[in-house]
């Protein structure tokens, strides 16, 4: 009662046109307030260029603003200063996918998230990625184990863990194989399997970032006709 606006109550409600208006503003806002904590980031860099988590830190927030090529140099400065850390090598990749604009993997990203796998072979963002340019290559089988191993550290309940089973299940129909069979096949030793008919594409990302070590999961959302 003091602070509040108890005649708010009896206001007409907003209208679309006032809402879609009022939530731009505060995009605006957002956006700008990011903008400013980035610049203040690179001047701190500037200034402190041996600093690999000022790298990593202004890498990421870069590539959420989807600037993947500041954030490619930025995430390769960190891979520079500490060039042996799983999560770095696997942001640098996936940044230097996005900065790409091509589906496939690179040769060098796929290097990067191959050795990052053989010091943390449970790194999430690595393995998702990695079973993707498996399947997309016709290599179901690696793709399988990859998300096998992924999925093993996930939670049931989550969307992630749907989201890495229906590729599972995907790989499986393609391959015409049980999941267990194809899960069992070692990625050292990949069974190439006939060239799929359709394979995932890699994905562009949505700005956000998630915590280290998580990863991003490419969706294709389909509205039935019946809904409006």
């Amino acid at each position: 009662q003091s602070i509040g606006t108890p005649e708010a109550i009896h206001l007409a409600p907003a209208t679309p046109a006032q809402q879609s208006s009022s939530q731009q503003a505060a995009h605006s806002e957002q956006q700008g307030q990011m903008d400013e904590l980035v610049a203040s980031l690179q001047q701190r860099m500037d200034e402190n260029p041996e600093d690999p988590e000022g790298w990593l830190i202004l890498g990421r927030s870069l590539k959420t603003m989807q600037r993947y090529s500041e954030a490619e140099e930025a995430l390769r400065n960190a891979n520079r200063l500490v060039p042996d850390d799983p999560s770095i090598m696997v942001e640098l990749a996936e940044t230097m996918l996005f900065n790409s604009g091509a589906p496939e993997v690179s040769p060098e990203a796929r290097q990067l998230i191959e050795s990052a796998l053989a010091i943390d072979p449970n790194q999430q963002k690595g393995l998702w990625i990695m079973g993707m340019a498996s399947a997309q290559t016709g290599d179901d089988a690696q793709a399988v184990a990859y998300w096998t191993r992924l999925q093993e550290q996930l939670d049931p309940a989550t969307g992630p863990f749907q989201a890495v089973t229906q590729q599972i299940e995907a790989a499986q129909t393609r391959m015409g194989v049980p999941i267990s069979a194809a899960a069992e096949t070692a990625v050292a030793e990949p069974i190439v399997a006939p060239a799929p008919a359709a394979t995932p594409p890699m994905a562009k990302p949505v700005a956000s970032e998630a915590a280290d070590g998580a990863f991003g999961i490419p969706a294709t959302i389909t509205i039935g006709d019946g809904l409006e």
